[in-house]
């Protein structure tokens, strides 16, 4: 059954998301510990970022030891990705991204691909929203041009043909940012009725 039968999309607006995730923080490490599983830390420009999954799946983080407003020790959530697994798709441990956020601050580091990519490493699998924005397809985009480098694959799913976008060979095409025309993969809601496609992360 198609998805588009059950849910809004998948589609692709044209326009930048406005943020609806509220940026929380954690009163201290514990706390984050005990709600979280942490999948690493990354040391950038003298500072350190953790990543980590909830318990439940229900979420994705990128945190920082810092002050917050008023000058109280907190652990600050500079990116946060939630999931809402609708998609189903032939795939293992999927995590279908319903929402990513990043503080302004912190969005030159490249947070949000840096903890799909953490995610891909302990084998789970990174859908696309069913509704993308630009930001979306920026983020998907560098991703896909990575992938070689980094050891992983991006493939393409279908709600048309309900099937992976497949090469002449007959197997998922790898999408690499160029080898796939962006009308094929992003077909905005606004210019086109049928729905476009689900994005798919997985390690190679």
């Amino acid at each position: 059954m198609k998805m588009s039968n059950l849910f809004e999309g998948p589609y692709f607006m044209d326009q930048d998301m406005k943020p609806v995730v509220k940026m929380d923080s954690y009163p201290s490490l514990e706390n984050l510990q005990r709600l979280n599983n942490h999948l690493g830390t990354l040391e950038k420009d003298g500072a350190e970022f953790n990543f980590w999954l909830s318990k439940n799946n229900y979420h994705a983080e990128v945190t920082i030891a810092a002050k917050d407003d008023i000058g109280q020790d907190r652990q600050l959530v500079l990116t946060k990705v939630r999931f809402d697994n609708r998609a189903h798709l032939p795939v293992d441990n999927e995590l279908q991204v319903d929402t990513v956020y990043t503080n302004p601050k912190y969005q030159s580091l490249g947070l949000a691909i840096a903890l799909y990519v953490v995610l891909v490493r302990y084998e789970y699998t990174i859908v696309s929203d069913f509704t993308q924005y630009r930001g979306g397809k920026a983020l998907w985009k560098k991703l896909a041009n990575e992938a070689d480098a980094r050891n992983f694959v991006v493939k393409v799913w279908s709600d048309q043909l309900e099937d992976w976008i497949k090469d002449t060979d007959g197997n998922p095409t790898k999408y690499n940012a160029s080898n796939l025309d962006d009308e094929d993969v992003w077909k905005d809601i606004f210019n086109h009725d049928e729905p476009t496609t689900l994005l798919v992360l997985t390690s190679s």
